[in-house]
C-alpha cells in the first residue's frame, strides 16, 4: 500500500533545528489545570482507592487510559506527578520529532518538517501541558512507520491502532480511512485476522471499562457530546470561532492541515487521498463538537499528521538542503518568536488577557505563570496557587460534599476525603446525563444542581425531588457503587446502556432554560 522511505544521514541543519526545538520545549513546558483531573485519579489509584475521581464511585473522568497509566507508572516510581508528567511529555515529543526526521524522504524534507513543528503554536503548547497529546503524536508516528515500512505486519499495525484508541478514542478518525483502504487492498483473511488480533489491547480495555465502570465510554463523552442540550447551529458557530482563533493566533497549524488536504485532493492518488480523508474526518469532527476552549489543542494531532505527510513526499530537485535551510531559518525567525514566545511569561497577565470573547483561551499563556517549568524551578509553588489553597482549605475541613466549577488543581489538593461535584459534569455521572441549563462556554457546559442532589450525596439517602432524576440517580448509584460483580449492578448497567434514560430526564429537560453562550467571562477555570 505504501512506499518505503530511504534512510539518509541527517543534515547538520536538522541538528540545529532540533536543538532549537528542545530549547523552545524547555522554555514553554507547563501543566494545564485539566491535567490535575487525571492526577487525582492516579493518586487515588496509587493509594488503593481504584481508578476513581471521587473515591465512593467508579466514574471514568479521564479520556486517555493509556496516558493515565503512563503517568501512574511514572508516579509509582518517582512519587510525584508534576516533573514525572513533564518528563514523559518531553520523551514522547522527542520521539515524535525524531520520527519526523527518520520518516522524511530527504534531508530537505526533514528540515522543512522540523521547522514546521517549531512554528506551530498548537504543537509546541501541547508538547507538554500534562494532557495526552505527546503520546498521541508518538503513536501516530508509530502507526505510519508501520504502514509505510512494514505494511505486511498486520498484527503490529493493529496494535498501533489499538494504542491510538486507548490513548484517545476520537483520534481513530485520523487513520480510519487508511486502515479501511489497507483492508480492502489486501483482501486477505489472514492479514485481516492478524490485524484484528492486534486490536486486543483496546478490546481488553473496553471489556474492563464495561465491567468496572458499567459503560463503554468516558464520563466526559456523556458530559460534552451526548447531553449538552446545544443545537448543531450553536456548535457549528462555535467551531467557526475556533478555526478563526487558530488562524489568528497560529496560522501555520491550520494552513498546514488545509494545504495537505488540498494537495492530496489535487493529486488524486488513492493512498494519499485516504491520508487526507483522515484529516478531513477529524476536522469535521472538530466542527461537529464545536471545537474546544483550549486554543489549538484539537488541531495539534492533525497538524502533526499533516507534517508526516509533507516529509514523506518527494521534493523537487530544486528543493536542496541549502534552500530548505534558508527557508526554514526565515520561517523560524519570522514566526516562532510570535507564536511560541508570546504570552506565558510568569508574573505577567491575568485570566481575561488570555481568554477571548468566544471563550477560547490561550491556556499556556494563562497557566504558565503558576505551572510552567521555569517558574516552578525559580521557586513558584503550585501548592500555593489560589486553586491549590482552595483545595487544601476543603481538605482541612474533613469529609464533605462540595460543588465546584474548578475541579483540576482544586480537586487534586482537596484530597480523597472531599467529594467534589463537578458543575461542568466531567466527573459527575448524574450531571453528565443532564442538559446544560445555564450560560455555557465551549467545553464548560454548566448544569443546574437538582434539588436534593447534594443532600443525597452527603447522606446516602435519595432526596432528589424530581422523580425521574431520583430514579436515574438510583440506577447510577447501583452501577457506580454496588460491588463490581453484583448481579443487580450488571442488570442495571445493561438496561441503562441499551434502553437509555431519556424518559427519566425528559421532565427535567422540558423545564430547563435554553443554554446561552457566555459573554461575561468572569471566573471560568
Amino acid at each position: 500500500m505504501f512506499e518505503k522511505a530511504e534512510l539518509r544521514r541527517p543534515h547538520p541543519a536538522i541538528y540545529v533545528l532540533t536543538g532549537i526545538f528542545v530549547v523552545i520545549l524547555w522554555r514553554t513546558a507547563w501543566v494545564s489545570d485539566d491535567a490535575f483531573i487525571t492526577f487525582r485519579t492516579v493518586d487515588n489509584l496509587l493509594n488503593g482507592y481504584g481508578l476513581r475521581w471521587n473515591v465512593v464511585e467508579r466514574v471514568q473522568s479521564y479520556t486517555h487510559p493509556l496516558w493515565m497509566f503512563a503517568i501512574a507508572a511514572g508516579q509509582w516510581v518517582t512519587g510525584e506527578p508534576y516533573f514525572t508528567t513533564l518528563a514523559l511529555s518531553a520523551l514522547f515529543t522527542l520521539v515524535a520529532v525524531i520520527a519526523i526526521i527518520g520518516l522524511a524522504d530527504s534531508p530537505a524534507a526533514a528540515i522543512v518538517g522540523v521547522a514546521l513543528l517549531i512554528c506551530s503554536k498548537a504543537f509546541v503548547d501541547y508538547s507538554t501541558s500534562g494532557l495526552e497529546n505527546p503520546l498521541t503524536h508518538a503513536l501516530l508516528a508509530g502507526f505510519w512507520l508501520v504502514a509505510w515500512r512494514y505494511p505486511d505486519r498486520a498484527g503490529l499495525l493493529g496494535v498501533m491502532l489499538a494504542f491510538i484508541l486507548l490513548n484517545r478514542m476520537d483520534c481513530v478518525l485520523l487513520v480510519a480511512p487508511a486502515v479501511a483502504l489497507a483492508v480492502l487492498q489486501r483482501r486477505s483473511w489472514g492479514w485481516s485476522l492478524r490485524f484484528a488480533a492486534g486490536l486486543a489491547p483496546f478490546a481488553v480495555w473496553e471489556i474492563f471499562s464495561v465491567i468496572y465502570y458499567g459503560v463503554p465510554f468516558p464520563n466526559t463523552a456523556y458530559a460534552k457530546l451526548a447531553s449538552t442540550g446545544l443545537g448543531r447551529r450553536d456548535l457549528l458557530g462555535q467551531a467557526v470561532l475556533y478555526f478563526q482563533d487558530s488562524l489568528a493566533r497560529d496560522p501555520v497549524t491550520l494552513c498546514t492541515i488545509a494545504g495537505v488536504m488540498a494537495w492530496a485532493g489535487v493529486r488524486r492518488r488513492l493512498n494519499e487521498f485516504a491520508f487526507a480523508a483522515g484529516l478531513l474526518l477529524y476536522v469535521v469532527y472538530i466542527a461537529r463538537i464545536g471545537g474546544d476552549f483550549m486554543s489549538g489543542r484539537f488541531l495539534a494531532a492533525p497538524f502533526f499528521m499533516a507534517v508526516l505527510f509533507i516529509v514523506h513526499q518527494r521534493f523537487g530537485r530544486w528543493v536542496t538542503p541549502g534552500f530548505a535551510t534558508v527557508a526554514a531559518a526565515a520561517a523560524v525567525i519570522a514566526i516562532a518568536p510570535r507564536t511560541n514566545f508570546s504570552g506565558g511569561h510568569f508574573g505577567e497577565g491575568n485570566q481575561l488577557t488570555y481568554i477571548g470573547s468566544s471563550g477560547i483561551s490561550d491556556e499556556r499563556g494563562f497557566y504558565y505563570q503558576w505551572t510552567g517549568l521555569l517558574p516552578v524551578l525559580h521557586g513558584t509553588r503550585i501548592a500555593e496557587t489560589p486553586w491549590a489553597l482552595e483545595g487544601r482549605a476543603l481538605a482541612s475541613q474533613g469529609p464533605r460534599v462540595v460543588p465546584s466549577r474548578s475541579v483540576g488543581i482544586v480537586g487534586y489538593y482537596a484530597g480523597p476525603a472531599v467529594h467534589v461535584v463537578d458543575i461542568y459534569a466531567l466527573c459527575d455521572p448524574l450531571l453528565a446525563r443532564l442538559p446544560s441549563t445555564d450560560a455555557w462556554r465551549i467545553g464548560h457546559f454548566e448544569r443546574r444542581l437538582p434539588d436534593g442532589y447534594l443532600e443525597t450525596l452527603a447522606t446516602g439517602r435519595n432526596t432528589i425531588r424530581e422523580p425521574g432524576l431520583a430514579e436515574l440517580q438510583r440506577r447510577l448509584e447501583v452501577i457506580t457503587r454496588d460491588p463490581v460483580w453484583s448481579r443487580r449492578r450488571f442488570e442495571t448497567a445493561v438496561a441503562l446502556n441499551l434502553e437509555g434514560y431519556d424518559e427519566l430526564v425528559a421532565p427535567w429537560r422540558s423545564t430547563a432554560r435554553t443554554p446561552r453562550p457566555l459573554q461575561a467571562l468572569g471566573s471560568l477555570h
